[in-house]
């Protein structure tokens, strides 16, 4: 077996656009056990103010900020969110505001988020995306996400029928309630439920330039994937996630880096035949499949030239660049060691002399 098998397929000094990784390719997944004070984590939002998550159960009893490896950084106390509002879903709006989506009464709640504090919902207050705000069945209001290109917010009903929401004018004393999208699209689309919403623009990944940054994302969790549409509910990618193995998956986000995440509440006991998935709630995050190059960028100058690289990479994990002129003459490193402190590593070559040749990444701890 090759000792270090992870390695780039060589590519052309030849630049490259710089682009996000599509939604199939992430596949690669580091699980966490969260606290006992997430119980039942069915929604998740990132802030770029504090670089967290922040993450409600849908027992409404604690609002928790976490690491983006699951570690409880603070938390909120909640009172009079319990099953009859069924918070399922969170919105981040920025400034330390969010909006918790209320599942069986099918209206947001706005609540800001201060560390160590205590809120107390007021009743018959926050917009209502359908209905009269009343406590209906349990498949209503289940996820949520701001929309920073149009000041708006979406948000998903859970089944019977699955629709998408979007609202404008949130702030105000009536907003607008639109459904851009026809049902019978997600259900062709292979999405029988919906458990959570993004929007792409809230991921600085996706630059102005670039036609992702106005697609949507749709996380299916009976139907164990997510899949990215446009506005108008054309399919783009879809992410198969029962990989996974966890049938619970309610909550997802994105941080500024590209890298997904996934909350997932905990079970009770296995269902027969299958096997336990865990007594707690769990963070998931996604990754692109380590060593694929994301962007290059090859830059001449005279007879030199140097290779800028981004890939996806694990956490602590060391990579080199390497360069051949020609793929018959022996590779040889053209940058120092790179240990992985993220989902991604970028590096620069040192210059080599010509102007053509072929760069890779070659992973050098296990």
């Amino acid at each position: 077996m090759n000792a270090h098998p992870s390695i780039l397929a060589a590519i052309p000094a030849l630049a490259v656009a710089a682009q996000a990784a599509p939604l199939h390719d992430f596949t690669s997944a580091r699980v966490y056990a969260l606290d006992s004070i997430c119980s039942e984590a069915s929604g998740v939002a990132y802030s770029r103010n504090t670089d967290s998550l922040y993450v409600i159960g849908d027992e409404g009893g604690n609002f928790i900020e976490l690491s983006k490896t699951g570690q409880v950084k603070s938390s909120m106390l909640l009172h009079n969110f319990n099953s009859s509002a069924d918070p399922e879903g969170v919105a981040y709006l920025g400034n330390g505001r969010f909006m918790l989506a209320l599942e069986r009464m099918r209206r947001g709640y706005f609540i800001d988020y201060v560390p160590g504090a205590e809120a107390t919902r007021i009743n018959n207050t926050g917009p209502i995306f359908l209905g009269d705000g009343s406590v209906q069945d349990n498949i209503g209001l289940e996820g949520i996400c701001y929309d920073p290109l149009t000041d708006s917010l979406w948000g998903v009903k859970e089944r019977d029928p699955v629709m998408a929401y979007v609202m404008t004018g949130y702030t105000t004393n009536q907003p607008v309630v639109t459904m851009p999208i026809k049902g019978s699209k997600f259900i062709n689309a292979g999405l029988s439920s919906m458990s959570d919403v993004y929007v792409l623009a809230n991921c600085a990944t996706f630059s102005a330039s670039d036609p992702r940054r106005q697609n949507i994302l749709f996380l299916g969790r009976d139907d164990k994937r997510i899949v990215e549409m446009t506005r108008t509910g054309t399919v783009v990618d879809t992410l198969d996630i029962a990989f996974l193995n966890r049938g619970t998956i309610e909550g997802l986000t994105m941080d500024d880096d590209g890298v997904l995440y996934l909350v997932s509440e905990q079970i009770t006991a296995a269902s027969p035949g299958q096997p336990s998935e865990g007594l707690s709630s769990r963070l998931i995050v996604l990754t692109p499949a380590p060593l694929k190059v994301m962007t290059s960028d090859i830059v001449r100058s005279g007879s030199q030239m140097t290779a800028a690289l981004t890939w996806g990479s694990s956490v602590g994990v060391s990579y080199v660049i390497e360069y051949t002129p020609d793929l018959s003459s022996p590779w040889a490193a053209v940058s120092g060691v790179q240990t992985a402190v993220g989902a991604f590593t970028s590096a620069t070559s040192a210059p080599v002399t010509g102007q053509k040749g072929f760069f890779r990444v070659r992973q050098t701890t296990p």
